[in-house]
C-alpha cells in the first residue's frame, strides 16, 4: 500500500541532521549508475536501492516517460517528474518502506519534500515525485533530487533548468557546431580524394602498373 504526504523542509532538515548524527548503513561514496543517477551503495549486499529518472510527461495512452534527461527548460505549465525505480524490494522482507524524496534548488536548500511509503508487493515497484518549473516559482541553476530510506540517503540525480533564452542560445549553439563538424568532415574528406588523385598522377610508371 502506498501513502504520501507533504513534509515541510524545516522539519525534513532537523531530521536529516539527527540521522546523520548516527551510524550509517550507507556509503558516503555515491557510485554513478549507466543512468546518471548516484546511488550510495548500502554496506550490506542485498539491500534497498533505487535508480531515478526525470522526465517532462507521460504518455496518456503508451505510459512512456517523455523528454527524460537532466536539463529542463523553465515555461509556464511546465514540470520536471521524478521517477523512483526501487530494487530489492524484499531485502527487509515484508517490512512497509518509508521514503522521503527530497527537492533541492541551488542553494541546497529543500524546495519541496514529499514523503511516501511503499509496501512491498505493490506493483510497480515505483514512487513518484514532481515540481513545477515555471517562471514564477523557479529560478535557473543547479537542482538536485534525493531519495531518502528511513532518513538515510539512498540516491540522487542532479539536473539544470534554464530560461527559455538560455534555451534558444543553447539550440542555436548546437545547430552552428553540427554545421562546422559537417564542414569540417567534407574538408577532410575532400582533402583525401586529392591526396590520392595526387599520389596516383606522380606515381612512377613501373609502380602504377605492378599496382593494376
Amino acid at each position: 500500500m502506498r501513502s504520501a504526504h507533504r513534509v515541510p523542509a524545516a522539519c525534513f532538515l532537523v531530521l536529516s541532521v539527527l540521522a546523520a548524527a548516527g551510524c550509517t548503513s550507507r556509503s558516503e561514496n555515491p557510485v554513478a549508475g549507466p543512468d546518471s543517477t548516484l546511488a550510495y551503495p548500502a554496506r550490506k549486499p542485498g539491500q534497498v536501492g533505487a535508480t531515478i529518472t526525470l522526465c517532462r510527461e507521460v504518455s496518456k495512452k503508451s505510459g512512456k516517460r517523455l523528454g527524460a534527461g537532466q536539463v529542463f527548460t523553465i515555461k509556464d505549465g511546465a514540470k520536471v517528474l521524478a521517477f523512483v525505480d526501487l530494487e530489492n524490494e524484499y531485502a527487509l522482507g515484508q517490512r512497509e518502506l518509508d521514503l522521503h524524496l527530497v527537492w533541492l534548488d541551488p542553494s541546497g536548500k529543500p524546495a519541496f519534500v514529499k514523503r511516501q511509503t511503499f509496501t512491498p508487493g505493490d506493483s510497480p515497484a515505483t514512487v513518484k515525485s514532481s515540481i513545477s518549473i515555471a517562471p514564477k516559482k523557479r529560478d535557473p541553476g543547479r537542482y538536485t533530487f534525493r531519495v531518502y530510506l528511513f532518513r538515510e540517503l539512498i540516491a540522487e540525480k542532479p539536473f539544470r533548468l534554464r530560461s527559455e533564452a538560455e534555451a534558444a542560445m543553447e539550440r542555436a549553439n548546437a545547430r552552428e557546431e553540427r554545421r562546422a563538424a559537417a564542414a569540417a568532415a567534407d574538408s577532410a574528406a575532400g582533402s583525401t580524394a586529392g591526396s590520392a588523385a595526387g599520389s596516383a598522377a606522380t606515381m612512377d610508371p613501373e609502380e602504377s602498373r605492378s599496382s593494376e
